[in-house]
């Protein structure tokens, strides 16, 4: 093995076309360290040599990484790599693109011209979802009469609790699902991604794969969405994004033996 291919990298993702060598005016995560391109037939992994086999989630990295993939996306179509991607360049250069090709050049594809947009959806009052919920359920609302005076067990309490997140969890699914329905217009077929939810107000958090053209057309959706219900829902849309939770081909390789982190 000669000294370059044990050195280590870090990744930035994988563009369209043959782009080997320097890329000009491209600033690294490290700074100074140079950005460049090793080319496999018409794809090319994008990289610098790696200053630490680790990473620190902190604003600057992740800003700096950011940095790379946007300028990367104003030149080429881009199938990014997740934050803190540092693996050894023989790797990365020979044995990701040749033995995943065909699959990174079918997602590229998919990626080409489109962007990620996160829609996060809060219920503004719990106390409104969980009425729903005792209402739409007999059993609740008789369990409520005993509970109003004081003739409800530990246990039938306990049962009332379980039965309300039963609720408000087929709740959540069912209005997150009539949400992602009504944006499907201006959305990429397959093009939904969805986050884990978390909090109890969460309904819905999820990333969508839109065309660069149809970014406007989506937000007006989310407006026009939330309209009829005003005032039950907060609807946060993030700013378009590298299509990160869409490269799922690289996340696939990377969870290889041959392919995990160093250290």
């Amino acid at each position: 093995m000669s000294e370059a291919e044990g050195l280590s990298v870090y990744f930035y993702g994988v563009v369209r076309g043959d782009n080997s060598g320097p890329l000009d005016g491209v600033t690294s995560i490290d700074g100074d360290v140079p950005v460049y391109g090793i080319a496999y037939r018409d794809l090319t992994v994008v990289v610098s040599d790696a200053q630490q086999t680790r990473y620190e989630v902190s604003r600057r990295n992740v800003l700096g990484h950011e940095a790379v993939v946007s300028t990367l996306m104003e030149r080429f179509v881009v199938l990014p790599a997740r934050f803190g991607s540092v693996r050894k360049r023989d790797q990365i250069a020979s044995e990701l693109l040749e033995t995943f090709y065909e699959q990174l050049s079918m997602n590229l594809d998919r990626v080409d011209g489109m962007v990620e947009i996160r829609l996060v959806v809060h219920w503004t009052e719990m106390k409104t979802v969980i009425a729903e919920v005792v209402a739409a359920d007999q059993w609740l609302k008789g369990v409520r009469r005993r509970l109003a005076v004081g003739r409800a067990s530990q246990n039938m309490r306990l049962d009332v609790g379980k039965r309300v997140e039963q609720g408000i969890a087929t709740k959540r699914f069912s209005e997150a699902a009539d949400i992602v329905s009504g944006l499907k217009g201006c959305v990429a077929e397959d093009g939904v991604h969805r986050n884990e939810t978390g909090e109890e107000t969460r309904v819905l958090d999820a990333s969508f794969l839109v065309h660069r053209d149809h970014v406007d057309d989506f937000t007006e959706a989310v407006t026009a969405y939330d309209a009829p219900v005003d005032g039950r829902y907060l609807m946060a849309v993030g700013a378009p994004s590298a299509p990160y939770s869409f490269a799922r081909q690289l996340e696939s390789a990377f969870l290889r033996p041959k392919f995990r982190d160093l250290g």
